[in-house]
């Protein structure tokens, strides 16, 4: 899809510090996160994200809940969450060199919607494959 301003695909750990720990996050992401605030560009949220920041609420205790981040979502205007479709899915076979699947599809998330992914997971960055910020 494209956007009238740029969008930007966010990734587990960047939705959970965004949410939590804003100092995490890595000058360049939070420069962007910004942006977004103004409403200078669009942050999307994977499907797959949701579904992590459950099981890290439920496994591992992160200080952010799915009903916490879904009010804070609702409450933005470019805040939007991005399914996971077919065209997605074929994207996932041209990103072998990103090895865990759930990298895959927010990398191809990001490739899908044309949007920058914004990540500090060394193994998407080294894979080139999708286009990231983080520093």
């Amino acid at each position: 899809m494209n956007y009238d301003m740029p969008a930007y695909v966010l990734d587990t750990h960047t939705l959970i510090w965004y949410l939590s720990d804003f100092r995490k996050l890595g000058k360049q992401a939070q420069a962007v996160f910004g942006e977004i605030e103004r409403g200078n560009a669009i942050a999307l949220i994977p499907a797959i994200v949701l579904a992590e920041v459950i099981f890290l609420a439920e496994k591992k205790g992160v200080g952010v809940t799915l009903a916490e981040t879904m009010a804070r979502i609702e409450l933005a205007d470019n805040f939007e969450i991005a399914l996971m479709d077919l065209d997605i899915l074929k994207r996932l076979v041209v990103l072998r060199e990103i090895p865990e699947l759930h990298d895959r599809i927010i990398a191809a998330t990001a490739l899908e919607n044309n949007s920058i992914l914004i990540t500090k997971d060394k193994e998407i960055i080294k894979s080139g494959a999708v286009q990231t910020i983080w520093q």
